[in-house]
């Protein structure tokens, strides 16, 4: 290597909620990254191409103008409408990665353009504002009906609610809840207290209470409905064997968004007298003389049953 070569650059993998790529300038500069790995890759349109030659794992990749400079949200953002026109907007493209929240309505947005991955929830109050700025969406659009004094109730990460939080007695009856996270409805709900639910992550709730839940709800995530009383949900990993289902005082309904084994100790007598239904989206490993039993009480099955013996295979 002479003094006027540069140096070789080391071969990286590129992670992250957003990999922004603007900050290179030429072809050449993205020779070095070998993966990308990322919710959102943003890239210049001057680098589209080269851009495209990375093995990459995303969402989405947006293409933006050359020049312009790049703001990101992540996660769950509550934001005033005025929040989209700041000073400095026109120098900017927006990404937001997980759920953009209008709390109030948009007159005027700044921003260049608005990309987003997930959910976006605005007042339907000047909509048109922000659909002028929205240049693409990978996820949902809904709007809301904004009055004075209204709150959306965001939820985020894994949450378990009451049949009080459903009838938000002490809020006002144009509340939104959102649920972006996990919520689990433990217990039957005997009124909605809330305009519209909003689920752009994963809700759990008992079927009984499906004709008073249904009418409010837009899925743009999953909904699980369990049958019967006493929600138990399995996230992880877990093993049920004959001790465990002794101790429990009344018949559950097990929600298994996880990995579920049922030990070689469980008779078919004990599993169906310890668990009244099963609402699966993830998987149960039972040995094979009980998988016709799962089956049975997986009501809702949107998972994988599978007996143990030939998972040991």
């Amino acid at each position: 290597m002479t003094e006027t070569e540069p140096a070789a650059r080391e071969p990286v993998v590129l992670t992250g909620p957003v990999v922004d790529l603007t900050r290179f300038g030429h072809p050449g500069d993205l020779a070095h990254i070998t993966r990308i790995e990322a919710a959102c890759v943003v890239v210049p349109e001057a680098l589209s191409v080269a851009a495209s030659q990375i093995p990459t794992d995303s969402a989405a990749v947006i293409a933006i103008p050359d020049g312009v400079r790049v703001r990101s949200y992540v996660g769950m953002n509550a934001l005033p409408g005025d929040a989209l026109a700041p000073t400095d907007g026109h120098k900017h493209v927006l990404v937001v990665i997980g759920a953009l929240v209008l709390t109030s309505p948009v007159t005027t947005v700044t921003y260049q353009q608005i990309h987003a991955v997930g959910l976006v929830l605005s007042p339907r109050e000047n909509h048109a504002a922000l659909a002028t700025r929205l240049s693409s969406v990978k996820g949902a659009v809904e709007v809301y009906d904004h009055v004075e004094g209204q709150r959306v109730v965001a939820l985020t990460a894994d949450n378990t609610l009451s049949g009080t939080t459903i009838a938000n007695d002490s809020g006002n009856a144009a509340d939104i809840l959102l649920i972006a996270g996990q919520a689990v409805v433990d217990g039957l709900p005997t009124s909605v207290g809330f305009a519209r639910i909003i689920v752009a992550g994963m809700m759990i709730a008992p079927a009984a209470a499906r004709h008073l839940l249904e009418p409010v709800m837009t899925v743009a995530g999953e909904i699980i409905w369990y049958v019967g009383d006493h929600p138990r949900l399995v996230t992880g990993t877990e093993t049920y064997g004959a001790a465990f289902l002794d101790l429990l005082d009344a018949p559950v309904s097990l929600i298994v968004t996880g990995e579920l084994s049922i030990g070689e100790d469980v008779t078919t007598d004990l599993l169906r007298a310890k668990v009244a239904s099963i609402a699966l989206s993830g998987q149960i490993i039972a040995p094979r003389a009980l998988v016709p039993v799962v089956q049975v009480l997986a009501t809702t099955n949107r998972g994988r049953i599978s007996a143990a013996e030939d998972a040991a295979g």
